[in-house]
Parts: structure tokens; sequence; C-alpha cells
């Protein structure tokens, strides 16, 4: 069995394969419990018709053999977080400074940059830094700080 062992989705899928051996390729599944009434499918999926609330879900799925037989269940835990993200999981970099356009061919002439979507068109989280006064730099976008060495290292 397959899924996503923690998701913001409410409606989250989950998948498996038949076991191969003796497997008719039909399946019954239940939801959160072993008791009850299971549902029946040819699917090798399901996803929930209507939204789960937030915790731990478990897709209990059986499969029919040749014999008869329904095997022993297979089961796989999706914990389900509707808790929104705190700030973004992308770092926010600053801009190249690239301020000119090229022709995309030989002689590789300068263009005007309007309309291009090349990065000279763009001037998005101009580079900014701040200098600390302690021998420090810091990348105002970034936040990085770093020594002030005009020499090299040291």
């Amino acid at each position: 069995m397959n899924g996503s062992s923690l998701t913001n989705s409410p409606k989250p899928t989950w998948t498996w394969t038949s076991s191969g051996v003796g497997g008719s390729g039909a399946y019954r599944y239940q939801l959160d419990s072993e008791a009850g009434e299971w549902v029946g499918t040819l699917e090798q999926f399901y996803v929930p018709l209507v939204p789960l609330d937030e915790g731990n879900h478990v897709l209990y799925v059986q499969e029919y053999d040749l014999f008869g037989i329904w095997s022993k269940s297979g089961y796989f835990i999706t914990k389900i977080d509707l808790t929104a993200p705190i700030g973004s999981s992308f770092p926010t970099l600053p801009d190249t400074g690239q301020t000119k356009c090229y022709q995309g061919v030989d002689p590789w002439a300068e263009i005007p940059c309007a309309g291009t979507g090349q990065d000279g068109e763009y001037n998005i989280n101009p580079m900014s830094y701040t200098n600390a006064g302690d021998g420090m730099v810091k990348d105002s976008i970034t936040g990085l700080i770093w020594q002030k060495c005009s020499v090299g290292p040291k």
C-alpha cells in the first residue's frame, strides 16, 4: 500500500497493488476500522468522497484470492494536517543585477529587454547590503552575513 504519510489534503489518495500470488484483482477496503461493512472495488486506489477530519486515518485493504478467501489486511496510515504553513518554504533570492538583454543568435548583440523574458527585463528583489560597521556585511534580502574583506582570505 502507498500514500502520503503526511498531507494537507483532506481528500488524500491511497494506492495498492495485487499480491500477484493467487490474487484475483478484486479488493475491498475500509477506512479507520476493520470492523463493520467493507466496500468492494476492482480499482487499486481510494480517494474519500467527502473531506476527512484532521488527524490520523488508516485505510485497510484486502484482496480476494482465486480460492474465494479474503487476504490478511494491508494498511497505510496517513496524517492530515490542515494547519496553514508559516511563511514560504522557498527562500527569497536577490535579483542577479543583470540589466542587459542579448539576441539568441550569433553575434549575441545587445537588444531592448522589453518582452524578451530575459533576466535583464526584471528587477525583482534588487540587491541590498548593509554594512554592520564591525567588519561584517549583511545581505538584506537573504539575511546572510559574511566578513568584509577586500584583500582576500587571511
